[in-house]
């Protein structure tokens, strides 16, 4: 064991805990859909794997969103109980994950090619994703069950992380409990990632440009920056589309189920 964790393998283990028992007792969709914004599960996984950020962690934006949008279909649509949902998504993330870190190159080229495509892709879905009154919800899970469950999670991630490559720092650690305990607003949680996408893109493109020149503890703090003042912008143009959204269409309800 003392081979398999490190100093940051510890740091995980710690803060994702904490931030997944913060976000369980936010009521607001919107809270808990910004505090998963905050990319201290990424700035620890990336020092924990020990290498620089490359094509497989901007591809892991796109697996990290396919694991949202699986969980809400598989949720919503297939109708299956949330835990299976979770259980399904995140098994589908580290399965893909694992197969195509073996073969996505991990090149000058590929990182640019890969950084637009998120680009792009997040930025159509920011565009035509609609917004959704969804009902608050606070947490009515045990901490003695949270803590354990996250912790688990972060251990099995560590233990792989070296078939996961980059994939591994954008598995949503926080994000299979926060699925459980936004059960009732995945909506308002799926219509965020886009946004974290971008802003995402724009902090490791900081940090795959200036780890070289710099280090990776220097380039890791440019990144959350650089990434703030991104997240800032679209956040901010984004909630205001939201309070559009409510203030022409007061009594839209949400289609998802509370069963």
């Amino acid at each position: 064991m003392q081979e398999i964790l490190g100093f940051w393998d510890i740091a995980l283990l710690i803060t994702v805990p904490a931030i997944g028992t913060l976000v369980a007792y936010l009521r607001s969709p919107r809270h808990k859909a910004l505090v998963l914004c905050f990319p201290v599960p990424f700035t620890f996984a990336t020092l924990a794997l020990g290498e620089g950020v490359n094509s497989t962690h901007v591809l892991g934006l796109l697996m990290l969103l396919g694991f949202w949008f699986v969980v809400y279909w598989l949720r919503h649509r297939a109708r299956l109980p949330i835990v299976l949902a979770i259980a399904l998504g995140a098994m589908v993330y580290c399965i893909t994950g694992v197969l195509l870190a073996k073969v996505v190159p991990k090149t000058e080229v590929s990182f640019w090619v890969a950084l637009v495509s998120v680009c792009l892709i997040a930025l159509t879905l920011n565009a035509k994703l609609s917004f959704r009154t969804e009902p608050e919800h606070s947490s009515k899970m045990p901490v003695w069950v949270k803590l354990p469950l996250l912790l688990c999670v972060v251990l099995c991630l560590i233990s792989v992380k070296s078939l996961l490559a980059g994939f591994m720092t954008m598995f949503p650690m926080v994000g299979v409990l926060t699925a459980y305990e936004s059960r009732y607003s995945l909506w308002t949680i799926c219509r965020k990632i886009p946004v974290l996408m971008i802003s995402m893109a724009f902090m490791m493109a900081a940090i795959h440009l200036a780890s070289p020149e710099i280090g990776i503890y220097y380039a890791l703090g440019l990144g959350w920056i650089i990434m703030s003042l991104v997240l800032a912008v679209l956040l901010r143009h984004h909630w205001a589309r939201e309070r559009e959204h409510v203030r022409t269409n007061p009594l839209l309800a949400t289609d998802n189920s509370r069963a």
